[in-house]
């Protein structure tokens, strides 16, 4: 029966295309951005096969960023987030005596902990309070300890190709100082432009994969934890920017979603973790691991990406 059809290439539908489009180019539905070129219509063929590394489960966390206070006050904010589900926590840490206060009535074995530690703060004096097998990443540390990962944080401020760079040339200076590299977790922002966020979080993947290559690396398993970024005053549109940066985030492979806490409007709150919550229950996204594994658009997009910073790269380690 396949006979019946008759094999088509990109250049019959870019005609079609313009012949539908009432005098416009096919070229004038494309755009650039940050020096990628975004095309409006993709194909199999366009695709360079230069692989992905999807997150190891299709389960993601939903977690809450909080910001300093007292311990006493950091406490009760934690509790009311897990009270609503927050499977991880990101909180800065002044002092491992604050420690029992933080997590009084909290089980950490039962959630990921990324601790922010104030100057003066070590890792080797946090091992002792966590039960056994507790996850666990940690900022600004001192020492090498294998029970610790240690977590990348960069500002996102330059092009997507050169904030992965920057990444990676983060990791190459963490290697160098003896790091073991399965224990590093990499936080990234990521904000509403769902082509561009999501082939963002796909296209690290990929360059680590290959600097994991690059390095003899075998075991290059990769831990992502995204923060959601907002522009918009307004709290209910930051509502709606929070909603679809977020599943930008998971769509592209984000182990982690970290929703930042202002502590101002409790409601707010309340209601932009929920969103998350049932959007995970809702979209049935947990069933796979890569959702846009097959999209051309999106595949494109990722190996463009994943191309350029991958030459960044090179430039920066060289």
């Amino acid at each position: 029966m396949t006979d019946n059809f008759k094999g088509s290439n990109k250049a019959e539908w870019m005609e079609l295309i313009e012949k539908s489009s009432k005098g416009k180019s096919y070229a004038s539905f494309s755009k650039e951005l940050h020096g990628i070129q975004i095309s409006a219509f993709n194909m199999a063929s366009d695709l360079k096969d230069i692989g992905a590394t999807n997150r190891q489960s299709s389960h993601w966390k939903i977690g809450v960023r909080l910001a300093k206070q007292e311990p006493e006050a950091l406490n009760r904010s934690l509790l009311q987030f897990l009270q609503i589900g927050a499977e991880a926590i990101s909180i800065p840490i002044e002092s491992a005596a604050h420690l029992p206060i933080v997590y009084k009535d909290i089980h950490a074995d039962w959630i990921h902990n990324d601790l922010i530690l104030a100057p003066g703060v070590h890792a080797d004096t946090l091992h002792s309070f966590f039960p056994p097998n507790t996850s666990l990443s940690v900022s600004s540390i001192h020492d090498s300890s294998d029970e610790t990962s240690l977590s990348i944080r960069i500002d996102r401020e330059q092009s997507p190709a050169h904030y992965i760079a920057q990444i990676i040339s983060r990791a190459e200076r963490l290697l160098e100082e003896g790091f073991s590299v399965q224990n590093i977790m990499l936080h990234i922002e990521t904000g509403v432009y769902l082509p561009l966020e999501v082939s963002l979080v796909r296209a690290l993947r990929i360059v680590w994969a290959n600097y994991m290559a690059a390095k003899n690396f075998k075991d290059y398993s990769l831990h992502i934890a995204a923060h959601i970024v907002t522009k918009e005053e307004d709290k209910d549109i930051q509502l709606i920017e929070q909603c679809v940066a977020g599943m930008n985030a998971v769509m592209g492979g984000a182990d982690i979603l970290f929703l930042a806490a202002s502590g101002i409007d409790a409601n707010y709150e309340r209601l932009a973790f929920q969103i998350q919550n049932v959007m995970k229950l809702e979209s049935k996204m947990e069933q796979e691991v890569d959702v846009f594994a097959g999209s051309f658009a999106i595949e494109n997009l990722t190996n463009t990406l994943a191309t350029k910073a991958w030459e960044k790269v090179i430039s920066v380690l060289a």
